[in-house]
């Protein structure tokens, strides 16, 4: 109750002091988080799009730098020299350490000089592509609206009242829509929609298995039929990954496949059988099977490999055959 008291004031401090700023203080502009609301975030911002999961959506204002300053900051990663993040849970649970985490994404040293209140001040050093600046991060959770936000900028920008400023003013002004349900409930629509549609694409495929007479795979052990081999395995969707061996090369010596499928060849190296152009998700491959037979060191063993719907297996098995006789 007393937390509910403190943001409920610091909400009435926020809002006093935006009437203000909008006389004198830094100039803020209305953002829309499409599904959730808006908010007001200061005008250097750019305009972000919600990222949504399952139980979780995030959304990140940023401020890079102008084009002589990121000349000077080139390298691997973009530099953001001002970010407001936030995070809208589904439910009432504390999220604030995902808007944490991306308002001090390339932070070191992080320290909380005032670590408890309804707002949370802290500070560290922002290092990016052998960069760094000693930056404000302020944080503050409202669980009755499900939202937390954080807002890091470079001390040399703001001062560390002028951080919390901004913050406040970003916390008063955000209002949420009365459905905050609506966006959560499409991505749920959408992820039963694509497992719906995966199960019917699998069971297609184990149609086409047991037409062929061949036995019905497993969770993760490979069957074995000829040159082809097969195995039913999990990574973000019930799936049937077959693979076919279609012949041997000289050493260097690389083939042309059907460009509807993936290729790859199986090579020595050191002693060491190794796989190259297909990956071994999950160390379940179908291609595991291959690794008892004998070969030639002096020369490279080729596969083809698909995770097709049952409309195209029969292209697939035909691919094969051509490959051996091309080989």
């Amino acid at each position: 109750m007393r937390r509910l008291v403190q943001i409920g004031a610091l909400s009435l401090a926020a809002g006093s002091q935006m009437g203000c700023n909008a006389m004198f203080g830094p100039k803020t502009k209305n953002q829309e988080i499409r599904g959730f609301g808006q908010i007001s975030v200061p005008s250097a911002l750019e305009t972000a799009s919600p990222f949504l999961r399952s139980d979780y959506a995030t959304v990140e204002f940023n401020r890079y730098f102008s084009f002589p300053e990121s000349f000077f900051w080139m390298g691997s990663n973009t530099p953001v020299r001002e970010i407001l993040a936030l995070t809208i849970s589904r439910t009432a649970a504390k999220p604030g350490t995902n808007a944490v985490f991306l308002a001090g994404k390339h932070c070191d040293d992080e320290k909380w000089l005032a670590p408890s209140g309804p707002i949370r001040v802290g500070e560290c050093v922002y290092k990016v592509n052998t960069h760094e600046r000693k930056s404000w991060i302020v944080a503050v959770d409202d669980p009755a609206r499900r939202v937390s936000m954080a807002y890091r900028a470079f001390q040399k920008d703001v001062s560390r009242e002028e951080a919390v400023e901004v913050l406040t003013t970003a916390f008063a002004s955000y209002k949420p829509l009365p459905d905050q349900d609506a966006p959560f409930q499409a991505v749920d629509n959408a992820e039963r929609k694509e497992n719906e549609a995966s199960l019917k694409s699998e069971e297609a495929v184990l149609a086409w298995i047991a037409a062929k007479g061949w036995p019905k795979p497993e969770l993760k052990k490979t069957v074995v039929v000829g040159d082809l081999a097969y195995v039913r395995w999990h990574r973000a969707q019930p799936e049937v990954d077959f693979a076919c061996f279609v012949g041997s090369t000289p050493r260097g010596a690389e083939p042309k496949f059907d460009p509807r499928f993936e290729g790859g060849t199986l090579r020595q190296y050191q002693g060491v059988w190794m796989y190259h152009g297909l990956d071994d998700w999950y160390n379940y491959t179908p291609m595991d099977a291959f690794k008892s037979r004998t070969f030639d060191p002096a020369r490279q063993y080729h596969f083809l490999r698909t995770s097709a719907d049952a409309e195209y297996l029969d292209e697939f098995v035909a691919a094969c055959e051509a490959a051996k006789k091309a080989l």
